[in-house]
C-alpha cells in the first residue's frame, strides 16, 4: 500500500499534505459556519481564495463536492480543487 510522508496534518479530522499552503486552505474548511451547517444538514461552501469552487454534502462515505460552476461532482475535495483549477 502507498503511504505519504506528509509533513503537515489537520488537528481537527485525518488529513495531511506536504504543503503548508494547502493545509491552511483545508483548515479553512472548519470555520465554525461550515461546522454549524454541517451538523443541520446543509451543503457546506468550499472556497479557494475566498473564490466559491463548489459545495460538499453529506459527511463521511456518503459525502460528496460538487463544482459551483458546471455538474462535476466527486467524493475527494482535491479532486474538486483539480477541477476548479483546470476548468
Amino acid at each position: 500500500m502507498h503511504t505519504m510522508n506528509a509533513r503537515f496534518k489537520c488537528t481537527q479530522c485525518t488529513y495531511s499534505t506536504k504543503r503548508a499552503v494547502s493545509l491552511r486552505s483545508h483548515i479553512a474548511l472548519h470555520t465554525e459556519d461550515n461546522a454549524v451547517r454541517a451538523k443541520m444538514g446543509k451543503s457546506i461552501n468550499v472556497t479557494v481564495q475566498k473564490a466559491l469552487i463548489g459545495t460538499k454534502k453529506g459527511r463521511g462515505l456518503a459525502g460528496f463536492y460538487s463544482c459551483a460552476h458546471c455538474p462535476f461532482v466527486t467524493r475527494i475535495c482535491a479532486e474538486l480543487w483539480r477541477h476548479a483549477r483546470y476548468e
